[in-house]
């Protein structure tokens, strides 16, 4: 995903430029981190969360941090804050950390500016620490599931607003596709489901052979023992993984309308057939070989009658319009 370059003042030069992550509040906030030669900045879209000239910082360290589902190097940097004056810290991870840190030691000390060193990790180290995950990820255990360095690698590969719905996931454990939507600050559902179809599963079946999201009408919660529906879930996460044959179906209640969203997998249109019964959409597919029917509840203050279809991409999509209070 591409990130817009935060805006410079005159002078201001970038030097480096990664996506990474900010720990906010014993929170990790992932975004892009820019190295300009008068301050780090890091931000999350057109925002600039982090903006710490140099010229305030005080001590440099590399320092392990639990970081999504592992334990990381990552860059501390002790600062002297605003009209205060009080010395804080802030902590940022991305990729070739000892590059960052001989940058911007090299930059305080081409101005001057005396820091301490703290920690400091040298390249050797961290070096055997990215040995040392690749030998966890050959060795790992040989559970039919998701494993969690199977995870870990597919969101060191993924664009900060991916790598941050599998986050979500992992801490929640399932969510409904408006929790992901508000989770990563997506515009719609449609482009929660892109994602996931278009970024972030594929990107797993290249990297580990399967999915690593996957959609469930209805799961045990093995931890909390609820029924939980329709919903996401890491699919490692559970005592099972999608039924063969049961493909989404999801039905999204927004305040002008109701829109039902129902995987054909393999359907040509000319073989989908819609027709409302009862307050139930009954959705009817048909392939040589292949059928499949569903019957969806409706709430009773849509219009039966009128709704608008679109079938793209395998995802049947169905817009209800629902009645006007009176």
């Amino acid at each position: 995903m591409a990130q817009r370059l935060p805006s410079l003042i005159e002078g201001e030069q970038v030097i480096l430029h990664q996506q990474g992550g900010y720990l906010s509040r014993g929170s990790w906030k992932l975004g892009y981190l820019y190295l300009t030669n008068r301050a780090l900045l890091f931000c999350q879209a057109k925002r600039v969360i982090v903006n710490l000239a140099l010229r305030s910082i005080k001590a440099v360290g590399l320092k392990k941090s639990p970081f999504i589902l592992a334990t990381k190097n990552c860059l501390r940097l002790s600062y002297r804050a605003g009209s205060t004056g009080a010395i804080r810290e802030a902590t940022f991870i991305t990729a070739h950390l000892d590059l960052w840190w001989r940058k911007i030691v090299g930059l305080l000390e081409a101005e001057g500016i005396e820091v301490e060193m703290q920690s400091v990790t040298t390249a050797d180290a961290l070096a055997q620490d990215r040995a040392g995950r690749i030998r966890t990820k050959i060795d790992g255990d040989s559970s039919q599931g998701i494993r969690e360095g199977d995870i870990k690698m597919v969101i060191e590969e993924l664009d900060p607003v991916s790598a941050q719905m599998v986050w979500y996931l992992w801490e929640n454990r399932h969510a409904k596709i408006e929790e992901l939507r508000r989770a990563v600050g997506e515009s719609s559902h449609m482009k929660v489901l892109v994602r996931i179809r278009e970024v972030i599963n594929p990107k797993a079946h290249k990297m580990l052979g399967k999915p690593l999201l996957v959609f469930e009408r209805a799961r045990i919660d093995h931890k909390s023992g609820e029924r939980i529906l329709y919903s996401w879930w890491l699919s490692g996460d559970g005592e099972r993984g999608l039924i063969e044959g049961e493909g989404l179906v999801d039905v999204l209640d927004e305040e002008d309308h109701t829109l039902v969203i129902v995987e054909l997998v393999g359907f040509e249109e000319t073989g989908i057939q819609l027709t409302v019964e009862d307050e139930r959409l009954v959705v009817k597919a048909e392939a040589p070989g292949r059928w499949v029917r569903e019957e969806i509840p409706l709430s009773p203050q849509v219009h039966g009658q009128r709704f608008r279809a679109s079938y793209h991409n395998n995802l049947l999509q169905v817009r209800f319009e629902k009645e006007r209070a009176r």
